[in-house]
């Protein structure tokens, strides 16, 4: 199933705000949503811009093997 953009990203807002502290691989979101890792990178960065505008939390990346 294809999920728009704002779908993808209120439901990355949902996953993340429920289960805060919680480290999720890139590859979770993509299989979640059937999307590649570059969307999923930029729906994360509009999440994490965000957050920081309206100082409602961080969402911290990481790079590497652990982030995938």
């Amino acid at each position: 199933m294809k999920f728009k953009r704002t779908e993808r990203i209120g439901a990355i807002v949902k996953i993340l705000s429920d289960n805060p502290n919680k480290i999720y691989t890139l590859s979770y979101f993509t299989n979640q949503f059937n999307a590649a890792k570059s969307t999923i990178s930029e729906d994360l960065l509009v999440v994490k811009n965000v957050f920081e505008k309206l100082h409602l939390g961080k969402v911290i990346t990481i790079s590497g093997a652990a982030g995938e």
